[in-house]
Protein backbone atom coordinates (compact mmCIF):
# COMPACT_ATOMS: atom_id res chain seq x y z
CA UNK A 1 0.00 0.00 0.00
CA UNK A 2 3.09 2.64 0.80
CA UNK A 3 4.79 2.18 -2.27
CA UNK A 4 1.04 2.73 -4.15
CA UNK A 5 0.86 6.09 -2.39
CA UNK A 6 4.17 7.07 -3.17
CA UNK A 7 3.65 7.02 -6.38
CA UNK A 8 0.95 9.31 -6.41
CA UNK A 9 3.45 12.27 -4.80
CA UNK A 10 5.97 13.05 -8.08
CA UNK A 11 2.29 12.27 -10.56
CA UNK A 12 0.95 15.07 -8.04
CA UNK A 13 3.41 17.82 -8.98
CA UNK A 14 3.69 16.89 -11.93
CA UNK A 15 -0.41 17.21 -12.90
CA UNK A 16 -0.57 20.32 -11.28
CA UNK A 17 2.40 21.96 -12.80
CA UNK A 18 1.26 20.90 -15.84
CA UNK A 19 -2.54 21.85 -15.44
CA UNK A 20 -1.34 25.65 -13.82
CA UNK A 21 0.32 26.27 -16.58
CA UNK A 22 -1.99 25.44 -18.90
CA UNK A 23 -4.87 27.47 -17.52
CA UNK A 24 -2.44 30.02 -16.33
CA UNK A 25 -0.33 30.80 -19.36
CA UNK A 26 -2.99 29.09 -22.18
CA UNK A 27 -6.35 29.30 -20.97
CA UNK A 28 -6.96 32.76 -19.83
CA UNK A 29 -4.53 34.48 -22.37
CA UNK A 30 -5.92 33.07 -25.24
CA UNK A 31 -9.71 32.38 -24.52
CA UNK A 32 -11.13 35.31 -24.81
CA UNK A 33 -14.43 35.54 -21.67
CA UNK A 34 -16.38 38.15 -20.55
CA UNK A 35 -16.01 36.22 -17.12
CA UNK A 36 -13.07 37.95 -14.72
CA UNK A 37 -9.49 35.44 -14.24
CA UNK A 38 -10.13 34.55 -10.92
CA UNK A 39 -13.79 32.87 -11.52
CA UNK A 40 -12.53 31.53 -14.66
CA UNK A 41 -9.27 29.48 -13.20
CA UNK A 42 -11.73 28.14 -10.84
CA UNK A 43 -14.11 26.86 -13.22
CA UNK A 44 -10.74 25.07 -14.98
CA UNK A 45 -9.06 24.08 -11.91
CA UNK A 46 -12.90 22.44 -10.65
CA UNK A 47 -12.49 20.65 -14.02
CA UNK A 48 -9.51 19.54 -14.58
CA UNK A 49 -9.05 18.79 -10.48
CA UNK A 50 -12.31 16.50 -10.04
CA UNK A 51 -11.11 14.64 -12.93
CA UNK A 52 -7.72 14.00 -11.19
CA UNK A 53 -9.37 13.67 -7.50
CA UNK A 54 -11.81 11.14 -9.29
CA UNK A 55 -8.85 9.23 -11.57
CA UNK A 56 -6.41 9.00 -8.21
CA UNK A 57 -9.62 7.41 -5.89
CA UNK A 58 -10.79 5.01 -8.56
CA UNK A 59 -7.06 3.98 -9.58
CA UNK A 60 -5.98 3.06 -5.75
CA UNK A 61 -9.31 1.31 -4.93
CA UNK A 62 -9.21 -1.02 -8.00
CA UNK A 63 -5.40 -1.50 -7.47
CA UNK A 64 -5.70 -2.77 -4.28
CA UNK A 65 -8.57 -5.22 -4.40
CA UNK A 66 -10.06 -5.08 -7.89
CA UNK A 67 -13.58 -3.03 -6.99
CA UNK A 68 -14.62 0.56 -7.47
CA UNK A 69 -16.93 2.63 -5.39
CA UNK A 70 -17.79 5.46 -8.12
CA UNK A 71 -19.72 7.70 -5.72
CA UNK A 72 -17.09 7.78 -3.40
CA UNK A 73 -14.43 8.23 -6.29
CA UNK A 74 -17.09 11.33 -6.94
CA UNK A 75 -17.08 12.75 -3.72
CA UNK A 76 -13.43 12.57 -3.40
CA UNK A 77 -12.78 14.43 -7.10
CA UNK A 78 -15.33 16.94 -5.93
CA UNK A 79 -12.88 17.12 -2.76
CA UNK A 80 -9.90 17.52 -4.72
CA UNK A 81 -11.80 20.36 -7.09
CA UNK A 82 -12.97 22.34 -4.13
CA UNK A 83 -9.55 22.40 -2.13
CA UNK A 84 -7.61 23.49 -5.53
CA UNK A 85 -10.24 26.31 -6.17
CA UNK A 86 -10.48 27.11 -2.22
CA UNK A 87 -5.96 27.30 -1.97
CA UNK A 88 -6.58 29.63 -5.20
CA UNK A 89 -8.34 32.22 -4.00
CA UNK A 90 -6.29 32.08 -0.61
CA UNK A 91 -2.87 32.59 -2.68
CA UNK A 92 -4.93 35.40 -5.19
CA UNK A 93 -5.98 37.31 -2.06
CA UNK A 94 -3.42 36.70 0.75
CA UNK A 95 -0.64 38.84 -0.60
CA UNK A 96 2.29 37.28 1.80
CA UNK A 97 1.78 33.92 0.59
CA UNK A 98 3.08 35.27 -2.84
CA UNK A 99 5.88 37.06 -1.09
CA UNK A 100 8.35 34.88 -1.02
CA UNK A 101 8.48 33.85 -4.89
CA UNK A 102 8.19 37.69 -5.72
CA UNK A 103 11.14 38.21 -3.77
CA UNK A 104 13.15 35.48 -5.45
CA UNK A 105 11.54 35.22 -8.79
CA UNK A 106 10.31 39.06 -8.84
CA UNK A 107 6.80 40.41 -9.46
CA UNK A 108 4.84 38.69 -12.81
CA UNK A 109 2.95 35.46 -14.30
CA UNK A 110 6.12 33.35 -13.55
CA UNK A 111 6.22 33.92 -9.39
CA UNK A 112 2.63 33.64 -9.13
CA UNK A 113 2.40 30.63 -11.06
CA UNK A 114 5.13 28.84 -8.82
CA UNK A 115 3.63 30.28 -5.88
CA UNK A 116 0.23 28.67 -6.96
CA UNK A 117 1.99 25.47 -8.28
CA UNK A 118 3.54 24.98 -4.75
CA UNK A 119 0.92 25.75 -2.63
CA UNK A 120 -1.99 23.58 -4.72
CA UNK A 121 0.34 21.04 -5.47
CA UNK A 122 1.55 20.86 -1.44
CA UNK A 123 -2.26 20.90 -0.11
CA UNK A 124 -3.38 18.33 -3.00
CA UNK A 125 -0.48 15.73 -2.11
CA UNK A 126 -1.98 15.71 1.49
CA UNK A 127 -5.71 15.71 0.25
CA UNK A 128 -4.37 12.89 -2.59
CA UNK A 129 -2.68 10.54 0.17
CA UNK A 130 -5.41 10.78 2.52
CA UNK A 131 -8.31 10.06 -0.25
CA UNK A 132 -6.11 7.18 -1.74
CA UNK A 133 -5.75 5.29 1.53
CA UNK A 134 -9.54 6.15 2.35
CA UNK A 135 -11.16 4.49 -1.05
CA UNK A 136 -8.44 1.59 -1.16
CA UNK A 137 -9.33 1.20 2.87
CA UNK A 138 -13.35 1.48 2.51
CA UNK A 139 -13.66 -0.10 -1.15
CA UNK A 140 -12.38 -3.05 0.00
CA UNK A 141 -13.65 -3.86 2.83
CA UNK A 142 -14.93 -7.89 3.17
CA UNK A 143 -18.90 -8.09 4.07
CA UNK A 144 -19.32 -10.81 6.95
CA UNK A 145 -21.17 -12.93 4.31
CA UNK A 146 -17.95 -13.01 2.60
CA UNK A 147 -15.95 -13.61 5.24
CA UNK A 148 -18.17 -16.68 6.44
CA UNK A 149 -17.90 -17.93 2.82
CA UNK A 150 -14.28 -17.75 3.29
CA UNK A 151 -13.85 -19.25 6.44
CA UNK A 152 -16.13 -22.20 5.84
CA UNK A 153 -13.75 -22.98 2.57
CA UNK A 154 -10.82 -22.71 5.34
CA UNK A 155 -12.31 -24.52 8.02
CA UNK A 156 -12.33 -27.41 5.05
CA UNK A 157 -9.43 -26.86 3.76
CA UNK A 158 -7.93 -27.68 7.63
CA UNK A 159 -9.80 -30.75 8.40
CA UNK A 160 -8.88 -32.07 5.54
CA UNK A 161 -6.02 -35.00 6.55
CA UNK A 162 -3.31 -35.25 4.62
CA UNK A 163 -1.04 -38.24 4.30
CA UNK A 164 2.24 -38.58 4.75
CA UNK A 165 4.33 -39.78 1.63
CA UNK A 166 6.88 -42.02 2.63
CA UNK A 167 10.59 -41.83 1.34
CA UNK A 168 13.17 -43.62 0.71
CA UNK A 169 14.71 -44.06 3.82
CA UNK A 170 18.50 -43.19 4.47
CA UNK A 171 20.76 -46.07 5.72
CA UNK A 172 24.07 -44.96 7.37
CA UNK A 173 26.54 -47.18 7.02
CA UNK A 174 30.42 -46.98 9.22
Amino acid sequence: MANSLVKFIPITIIYTAIIVALIDFILLEYLPSPIPGLFMFIIYSLVFFIFYGYLTSYLASTGKCDKSNKKRSAKHGIYSGLLVAITYVIIYFVNFLREPFNEIFGKGNLSNYLAETFYISLNLILLTLSNTYESAKLTCQLKPDEIKKNLTKLDKYLNKKFKKKRGKKIIVKD
